[in-house]
C-alpha cells in the first residue's frame, strides 16, 4: 500500500472521530432547545386562552412537564456522549489496526509476498551489528532467475509474474526455519543465511538452485519450460561496515555464475 493511500486512511479515521464529536454536541443541543421552545409557546397560548387560577394550574402542570422533558434532554445527552465515547474507542482501535497493518503491507513485496528490499536490507544491517557483537558469521545470497526477460517476451507477463511467484515459494519452502528470503529486484530474491560463511552458503543455495530447477515450471503449468535460477554468495566479513560491502561481492558472484553459464551456484 502507497504512502498516499496511508495518509488517505488516516485522514477517513479523523473524519469519523469528528463526525461523532459533532454529533455528540449536536443532540443535546438541539433537545434542550426544543424544550425552551415548547414551554415560551405553551405558555403564550396558555396566556391567550385562560385567566386567573386556570392558568396558574395549568403552569404549574407545564413547569412539571418541562422538568420533565429537560430530564429527558440531559439522559439523551449523556447517551448521546457514552455512544460517541464508545465510537471514538472503536475508531481508536480500528485506526491502530490499520496503521499495523499499512506498516506490515509497506514491509512487504506485492506480487511474491516476500519481504521488500527495504526490508531486507534493515534484516541484514541488523545481521552485520549481531555478528560484529558476537562474532558469529553469515552469508548472503542473490538469486536471479535465469532468461526472465525471455520468458516475458515469450509467454507474457502474466506467466513471468507466475514464474516469480512460483520461485519465491518454492525458496521459502526451501529454507530454514532462522534464513531469511526477499524480493531484491526485478527477477532477483536476497537470502540471508545464517551459521555459516561461503562453502554452508554455497550448499544452501545449491540445494535451492536444484528445487527451482525441478519444481517452478511444473508449478506454474510449464513443465516444457526448464526455469532456472543462478545464485552468488557472499559470506560476512569482520572489515564490512555495512550491507553495501557484502552485497557487492554476492552480486560480483553472481555475475560470475551468469557468465559461466547460468543455473549454477558461485562464491
Amino acid at each position: 500500500m502507497d504512502r498516499r493511500t496511508q495518509q488517505q486512511a488516516q485522514v477517513d479515521d479523523a473524519s469519523h472521530g469528528q463526525a461523532f464529536l459533532a454529533l455528540a454536541i449536536t443532540i443535546p443541543i438541539c433537545l434542550c432547545a426544543l424544550v425552551a421552545i415548547t414551554y415560551i409557546g405553551a405558555r403564550s397560548l396558555i396566556g391567550q386562552a385562560l385567566g386567573g387560577a386556570g392558568q396558574a394550574a395549568l403552569e404549574a402542570g407545564l413547569r412539571r412537564l418541562t422538568i420533565g422533558s429537560s430530564l429527558a434532554a440531559i439522559f439523551s445527552a449523556a447517551l448521546t456522549l457514552a455512544i460517541g465515547g464508545l465510537g471514538m474507542s472503536r475508531l481508536r482501535q480500528s485506526h491502530e489496526a490499520t496503521s499495523q497493518r499499512l506498516q506490515e503491507s509497506s514491509s512487504l513485496d506485492e506480487l511474491t509476498g516476500l519481504p521488500n528490499r527495504r526490508a531486507m536490507v534493515e534484516r541484514l544491517e541488523a545481521e552485520i551489528v549481531r555478528a560484529k557483537r558476537t562474532g558469529s558469521n553469515f552469508s548472503c545470497a542473490i538469486a536471479d532467475i535465469d532468461r526472465l526477460t525471455s520468458i516475458n517476451d515469450e509467454f507474457g507477463y502474466k506467466d513471468g509474474d507466475a514464474v516469480l511467484r512460483q520461485t519465491a515459494a518454492v525458496l521459502k519452502e526451501r529454507l530454514r526455519s532462522y534464513d531469511l528470503v526477499g524480493r531484491h529486484s526485478g527477477e532477483q530474491f536476497l537470502l540471508i543465511l545464517p551459521g555459516g560463511g561461503s562453502s554452508e552458503g554455497l550448499q544452501a543455495c545449491e540445494r535451492l538452485r536444484a528445487a527451482v530447477e525441478k519444481q517452478v515450471g511444473d508449478r506454474v503449468g510449464m513443465d516444457y519450460l526448464k526455469v532456472t535460477a543462478s545464485f552468488g554468495v557472499a559470506a560476512y566479513e569482520a572489515g564490512d561496515e555495512g550491507s553495501e560491502a557484502v552485497l557487492k561481492r554476492a552480486d560480483a558472484a553472481l555475475a560470475r555464475a551468469k557468465a559461466g553459464g547460468k543455473n549454477r551456484c558461485m562464491a
